[in-house]
């Protein structure tokens, strides 16, 4: 068991596999969630690759902050 505040999480939650299901979830996670959902190896550079496609849809502001900071941000547990 691990300790988070005053709750208890059961380790299978650390050691289990996670896979994002945007069609069934439509992005609950990233809206709900504090950190969106997690991600990594080859998902990285998909999110790197699509950051041009993104502008029509984000507004500027949004745009060049991608552009500046990146889009997405690791988080050190």
């Amino acid at each position: 068991m691990i300790a988070i505040q005053d709750k208890l999480i059961s380790d299978e939650v650390v050691q289990a596999f996670f896979a994002c299901e945007l069609s069934i979830c439509k992005g609950a996670c990233c809206v709900d969630g504090d950190y969106g959902a997690p991600a990594g190896g080859r998902r990285m550079q998909t999110l790197e690759d699509i950051i041009p496609a993104l502008k029509p849809y984000l507004p500027e502001a949004s745009y060049e902050k991608i552009l500046k900071d990146g889009g997405y941000v690791f988080l050190k547990m």
